[in-house]
């Protein structure tokens, strides 16, 4: 074994048997770590890509330096989880034992009957059923080590997917979980092997599943290929819902920077390494597509345009990257990028502080501000709004070709076709106000967690500019344990659900040769 990858090992079994220490020496600027770890903790902007190839010597440090950062991280991270879930009450094993058959019964009469049983024991509590699933174990028992399941695709593709489950593995506990799309056409086990070289000992940590390339870089008229993976995955793995990280290496980076726009509500964090969006137009389209990340941190790793031997790809990365970078702040997206040499994106050397702060976070909470701008029905997910029937035809092409005329502003043309081809949803809370904006949604769905509003005050509802709903919402065992049962989610569910039929929708389209745009929304 790797020296460096033995000594992690070690670490972060250290860091297990004594978390309060390393918690010490993690929030103290003078300790141990911070001494001995030095400039190989993180690489300031601009000078990362300064390291020579002569600082060989210095790469097993930095493995043992990141393996000891993350691993810390990781530890934290779970004791704060248990921590929390330590000082709920403990819920009625009885309940337990009926939300079980629940999620686990096919047979719909079967579940009515066990749905009064719950409510009768449960009093009518919603929130003592919520803490009856948060306990239930409904996985089974599996063998660490690399495996596969079928999938089936909606376009009646079924494909293997590729995972690996850490050892020691128990189904009673919760595990992150990394999603790993491959740089192209590669076998599982080289997408396997370049996690492992990222993330070092910390691999046996996470389970990782690989993306097929024909989710990670295809397109389906739905785009429900990536969602559907992921409740696979979930429903035969252990996963902690709240720390699912996307990783990707160069193609792999650019499908892993698009999953994220697609669907940001599923993620804690993401690392591209050499990639970027692959967008038609990426002047006019990044401003309005990375508005979706609003809450979604991203950590983006590029080779140097600086360094001799960066090549077409890598300068191309770079030049969106830097693109991206200027575009952050006015937009308030969470975007850390970092410049490294050639060599560094070569090895897959990332620098540890950064990869440690990412891979520590937690998916936020729901919000009470949220959009999405998407392309494909299933993407039209904003926290607790989500479109559920899509109106005219999907945009399926590869390419677009904008033709201004000269009497017309370029930049404003070109974003106003976009703009007329993608739908767009947002929601506001406000006290007992919820105000929606949409684009090409025929229907919104709202699902709404217990906290967002006062369910025994009337809730007013505004589609468009016109009131929709004014009245008491009534939150319902039966939602929230048939979400759960869809989903395969047990954290932070709705407990309320109103329809919506959208009536008169912003108009995004051309009238009369003329392209009328309509401003975003950005969330507070």
């Amino acid at each position: 074994m790797d020296h460096r990858v033995e000594a992690g090992a070690t670490l972060f079994q250290q860091a297990a048997n004594a978390g309060t220490n390393e918690e010490a020496k993690m929030t103290n600027p003078e300790s141990d770590f911070t001494r001995r770890s030095g400039s190989c903790v993180g690489l300031p902007r601009g000078s990362a890509g300064k390291r020579s190839a002569a600082g060989s010597g210095r790469r097993g440090r930095f493995g043992f330096f990141l393996c000891r950062t993350v691993a810390i991280a990781t530890i934290l991270s779970g004791a704060m989880a248990s921590a929390t879930l330590a000082q709920l009450p403990r819920p009625n094993a009885r309940l337990v034992e009926l939300t079980e058959q629940y999620l686990r019964t096919p047979d719909d009469g079967e579940r009515r009957r066990l749905l009064d049983d719950i409510e009768k024991l449960a009093h009518g509590s919603v929130k003592a059923v919520s803490l009856a699933l948060r306990a239930a174990n409904v996985w089974e028992p599996r063998s660490p080590g690399v495996s596969s399941f079928s999938l089936a695709t909606p376009g009646g593709q079924t494909l293997q997917v590729a995972y690996k489950i850490p050892k020691p593995y128990d189904n009673a506990k919760r595990y992150p979980l990394i999603v790993a799309p491959p740089d192209g056409p590669e076998s599982p086990e080289r997408t396997l092997s370049r996690v492992a070289r990222i993330l070092g000992a910390l691999t046996e940590a996470f389970v990782v599943v690989v993306v097929p390339e024909q989710i990670a870089l295809g397109h389906d008229s739905t785009g429900s290929a990536l969602t559907d993976l992921l409740r696979a995955v979930r429903r035969q793995i252990h996963v902690d819902t709240d720390r699912v990280f996307l990783i990707g290496v160069n193609n792999g980076a650019d499908a892993a920077w698009m999953i994220a726009i697609q669907t940001p509500d599923l993620f804690a964090g993401v690392l591209c390494l050499s990639g970027y969006p692959n967008y038609v137009y990426p002047a006019q389209m990044y401003p309005i597509v990375l508005s979706n990340l609003e809450r979604l941190p991203v950590l983006s790793v590029w080779g140097n345009i600086t360094d001799s031997t960066t090549n077409g790809r890598q300068r191309a990365v770079a030049a969106h990257n830097q693109l991206i970078s200027s575009l952050a702040a006015p937009a308030n997206i969470s975007f850390t990028g970092i410049a490294v040499s050639a060599s560094d994106v070569a090895s897959m050397a990332i620098p540890p502080r950064p990869l440690q702060e990412m891979l520590s976070r937690r998916r936020s909470d729901v919000p009470t501000h949220a959009m999405r701008w998407f392309r494909y029905p299933a993407h039209g997910r904003a926290a607790w709004c989500r479109q559920t029937r899509f109106k005219g035809n999907v945009w399926t092409a590869n390419q677009l070709s904008i033709l201004p005329t000269a009497r017309v502003d370029h930049d404003g043309f070109v974003d106003a076709v976009i703009k007329s081809k993608l739908a767009y949803l947002s929601g506001a809370i406000e006290g007992q106000t919820i105000t929606l904006e949409t684009c090409r949604c025929a229907r919104v769905e709202l699902l709404l967690p217990d906290g967002l509003i006062d369910f025994t005050e009337s809730v007013t509802v505004i589609c468009n500019g016109r009131r929709r709903h004014r009245g008491t919402l009534e939150p319902s065992i039966g939602t929230m344990l048939e979400y759960a049962r869809d989903e395969w989610v047990f954290r932070k569910l709705p407990v309320a659900k109103l329809t919506i039929s959208v009536r008169t929708d912003h108009d995004f389209g051309q009238t009369d040769g003329v392209i009328n745009p309509v401003p975003a929304i950005t969330p507070k």
